[in-house]
């Protein structure tokens, strides 16, 4: 784009092309969506200004400092109507900065990761997790596994050999009537009275015990007997296989990830080079040995768009489909890696889609993308714009007078300028016959 000389005047009834720093000096049109928009309606570098849907600019607003100190890992929905960040080492959540409280201790530098589900926000960071609930009070994600009880009653060997046996286990209960998974089975023999024995008191957010009890030789395990103060029961034949079935079994709860999403009825948390999914309607149970994917590297992106989950490590990016996760098809979408923490959720409707909302991220081959359903990508701004390879940022989406805006901090992770394009224009801005600026 030439420069104009001093004594020019350049005119410019906004950038309606928006800004786009791909395009070339000597180019005199470009097309897109099947338009052809001259080069001078693009506009390649701008600091600190908005663009209305016009191509005009509005200055931007400034910033205030509301808390010093290393902050990081802001989220927010309106939903509940509550904001987090993470602050010092400690988790902030409040209806507003000014109210705001600190909730827990958790890493000062690690990213948290959080996911609304219902009327609760999930969180982790790789080495903490918990639950926020919507009046902002805090809770353990999950409840602990008891111990193996000790039982003592009938020998489970007889003189001829082991002769019939019963299992027994154990389940907390927490103050939010949730259960945990079952406790490794203890063994008593057939025939009689028993007792079961469980440490006391009970675990800080535990509000009783259960004792599950199969009948003889079988693996079906029923409820007989509760404790809530006393270490010691006696569970009695006629207790046995007359309660509620064990529905807990080899399910565990969650293993803390650096990200967690939620799709139909589930919570997937990525930890390390792996993804696990709870129980359906559960998402205070797991069960490791079969809710888990795989992946050559550490996972960087995780999020749902309908019909599937987006999965990113450094090797690109997979679309797994498919509703039921025990049935599901996986497919390689993007061999770019995407930067780390770039990430966020847009609604449906500003793509043309009936859906809630999707995920956008920044790929390290300089461009946005949002995941479509069904595994289909979608460039945002590869035909206009390119950005140097960054290694980690944050992304949201601002709505404010009249404008939608995907708002992008990204991080440098190499050279300057390592992949984008730069070129400036001078223009002179003049009111009333007086020169603003030069």
């Amino acid at each position: 784009m030439t420069t104009p000389a001093d004594s020019e005047l350049l005119t410019m009834d906004g950038w309606p092309g928006g800004v786009n720093n791909r395009v070339r000096e000597t180019e005199q049109v470009v097309e897109r969506d099947e338009r052809k928009i001259p080069s001078s309606q693009f506009l390649r570098k701008a600091l600190n200004v908005d663009f209305t849907a016009e191509g005009h600019p509005l200055r931007r607003k400034g910033y205030t400092l509301t808390q010093a100190g290393y902050a990081h890992s802001v989220w927010g929905s309106d939903q509940i109507g509550l904001i987090c960040w993470v602050l010092g080492g400690s988790l902030y959540v409040g209806a507003d900065v000014d109210t705001a409280s600190a909730v827990a201790s958790v890493n000062r530098y690690l990213p948290m990761s959080y996911v609304l589900v219902n009327d609760t926000i999930y969180y982790s960071n790789g080495r903490q997790l918990g639950e926020i609930y919507y009046d902002g009070t805090i809770r353990n994600w999950g409840t602990p596994i008891p111990p193996t009880p000790t039982v003592s009653g009938p020998a489970t060997q007889a003189a001829q050999g082991y002769g019939r046996t019963r299992q027994v286990t154990a389940t907390y209960i927490d103050s939010y009537g949730r259960e945990s998974g079952a406790a490794e089975p203890a063994f008593v023999g057939a025939g009689g009275d028993f007792q079961v024995t469980l440490p006391m008191p009970l675990p800080p957010g535990v509000s009783e015990a259960r004792i599950y009890v199969a009948q003889t030789n079988s693996e079906i395990l029923y409820h007989a007997q509760t404790m809530v103060t006393v270490g010691t029961i006696t569970v009695h034949d006629s207790d046995v296989g007359r309660g509620r079935e064990l529905e807990t079994l080899n399910r565990l709860p969650p293993v803390a990830g650096q990200l967690v999403t939620h799709m139909n009825g589930r919570v997937y948390i990525a930890r390390n080079d792996y993804v696990s999914f709870s129980e359906a309607l559960r998402y205070d149970l797991f069960r490791p040995s079969q809710g888990i994917y795989t992946f050559p590297d550490n996972v960087t992106l995780l999020e749902e768009a309908h019909d599937g989950l987006y999965v990113g490590t450094e090797r690109g990016v997979v679309f797994i489909r498919g509703s039921d996760p025990y049935d599901v098809q996986q497919i390689h979408v993007s061999p770019y890696a995407p930067v780390a923490g770039t990430a966020a959720r847009v609604p449906g409707e500003k793509f043309g889609l009936a859906v809630d909302d999707l995920p956008v991220w920044w790929g390290k081959d300089g461009a946005m993308v949002v995941g479509l359903p069904e595994g289909q990508l979608r460039q945002l701004t590869r035909d206009r714009l390119a950005v140097p390879e960054y290694g980690a940022g944050a992304v949201t989406i601002r709505e404010q007078n009249g404008m939608s805006h995907i708002v992008s901090s990204l991080r440098s992770g190499g050279g300057e300028d390592a992949m984008g394009a730069v070129d400036t224009v001078v223009a002179t801005v003049r009111r009333n016959g007086i020169s603003l600026n030069t």
